[in-house]
């Protein structure tokens, strides 16, 4: 009889390990963003960036549980130079890999507001 018993809280101490393992799993396969306190962070980061004017959009992806893609589109200050520009995006890079170190991959695009907003109405498709 203890044997029984015994048998089933096993296999239902695998049915419940297994639902929150698939649950787990599922999040980082479908592209699981970061958690809020994290965007907030990484949107500090970019706005205090000397030339940025503003923060467009901030996608977030993890690829595992310490690979993290994050995506950035700014607006720079129209009269930088492309130099500035390049220094502010690699010293950003540089503060964010530093402050989360899961983020291993950071890519940042200089984009105007308006051309942001252009970008993300779907298109009407021509005839």
């Amino acid at each position: 009889m203890t044997d029984g018993v015994a048998s089933v809280v096993i296999g239902l101490l695998l049915a419940i390990t297994t639902g929150l393992l698939a649950s787990e799993s599922q999040s980082l396969l479908t592209g699981e963003g970061v958690q809020p306190e994290v965007r907030a962070s990484l949107r500090r980061l970019a706005e205090a960036e000397p030339g940025v004017v503003r923060l467009n959009e901030l996608p977030t992806m993890h690829f595992g549980p310490r690979d993290v893609l994050v995506a950035l589109s700014l607006d720079f200050e129209d009269k930088q130079p492309a130099s500035a520009i390049e220094q502010t995006v690699s010293r950003l890079e540089q503060r964010i890999k530093t402050a989360h170190p899961d983020a291993t991959r950071v890519f940042v695009e200089a984009q105007s507001f308006e051309a942001s907003r252009r970008a993300a109405i779907p298109q009407s498709s021509c005839p």
